[in-house]
């Protein structure tokens, strides 16, 4: 089983508060701290000693969503290897998504990080690629911004200077934009997150 496969079955992205670091489990993963408009994106062997680590390192962390795989997903892959492999991958989905669509977050490790790759816009996308699209979506969703602004853009757009210039035009907007979209989550059909982001301790759906 492949760790797209566990993810795909379980449906979760955990999501603590700084105050829980002890609910990190003993075991191997990709991890994103937040705070603020700063994110650091990383992977540990043993998430529980990884996460206070980075958080001590970086100097911010009010929260950290992370995805632990289990033994059952890397019996075929060296662990390492897949971490580093799904990391990198977590790192450009988030670098593409914030740099093109202009979006007020700065992801403190993304220098010398490229874009996705080619299939990530293909029909048959590359799963794993397709896991760190959705956790990269999750969590901005997660931090506040709407739905449109986490999409994964034209390649075109990807590749060109265009997202500078959106983040010049509406960098003014964004009070407006947070307060419009925290009004439409209060009502009941509004859309939900990409994908359900469960706190590890009390089971309970978080969506905002």
């Amino acid at each position: 089983m492949r760790i797209f496969d566990c993810f795909r079955y379980n449906k979760v992205l955990f999501r603590i508060d700084v105050a829980d670091l002890d609910s990190l489990p003993n075991a191997p993963g990709v991890y994103i701290i937040s705070e603020g408009t700063s994110l650091y994106c990383g992977k540990g062997l043993n998430l529980r000693t990884r996460g206070p680590q980075s958080i001590e390192r970086n100097e911010f962390g009010e929260r950290v969503f992370f995805l632990p795989i289990g033994s059952s997903c890397l019996s075929d892959i060296p662990i390492k290897k897949k971490v580093k492999a799904l990391e990198d991958l977590c790192i450009s989905a988030l670098h593409t998504i914030i740099w093109s669509n202009g979006l007020p977050f700065d992801l403190t490790n993304d220098r010398g990080v490229k874009i996705l790759p080619y299939s990530a816009w293909t029909t048959d996308i590359a799963k794993d690629c397709a896991l760190c699209i959705a956790i990269a979506q999750t969590v901005l969703y997660s931090l506040g911004l709407p739905r449109f602004m986490i999409e994964l853009p034209f390649r075109q757009v990807a590749l060109s200077g265009i997202g500078t210039t959106i983040a010049a035009e509406n960098r003014s907007r964004w009070s407006e934009i947070f307060a419009t979209e925290q009004e439409a989550r209060k009502e009941p059909d509004h859309p939900r997150s990409p994908m359900f982001v469960l706190h590890p301790k009390l089971g309970k759906k978080v969506t905002g």
